[in-house]
């Protein structure tokens, strides 16, 4: 299920981050915007454990096919598929190698041409 993203909401009086939670009120509140701010805090609280778990649980699905599939998942993700953000590292690993190895090759095929075609 697709995580809804955050959008801002103005907090109402005497509402605020709980650093603000203990500083001395500088009027009353009524009890309908106690309630109200009582209730916005109770949201944000709720709306920031929600995100921490989707984040959560992300980061350790990551980690888990990371460590449980080096190679991949058939038919969901792996290292040769170029839009994999798992696999990302071990793409680059892979094609650094891959480019390297094809670089090495490229110098000895010259080198044994040039050889080759050498007067002796």
């Amino acid at each position: 299920e697709p995580v809804p993203a955050p959008f801002p909401i103005e907090a109402p009086r005497g509402a605020g981050p709980p650093s603000r939670m203990h500083e001395a009120p500088k009027e009353l509140l009524t009890p309908a915007e106690r309630r109200e701010a009582l209730v916005f805090d109770k949201c944000h609280e709720r709306a920031r454990r929600t995100l921490r778990k989707a984040t959560t649980e992300a980061c350790q699905l990551t980690t888990a096919m990371q460590r449980r599939f080096p190679h991949g998942v058939m038919g969901v993700e792996g290292p040769g598929c170029p839009d994999s953000i798992i696999y990302a590292d071990n793409r680059q690993k892979r094609v650094g190698d891959a480019n390297r190895k094809a670089h090495f090759a490229e110098q000895r095929h010259d080198n044994i041409a040039s050889r080759r075609d050498s007067q002796l």
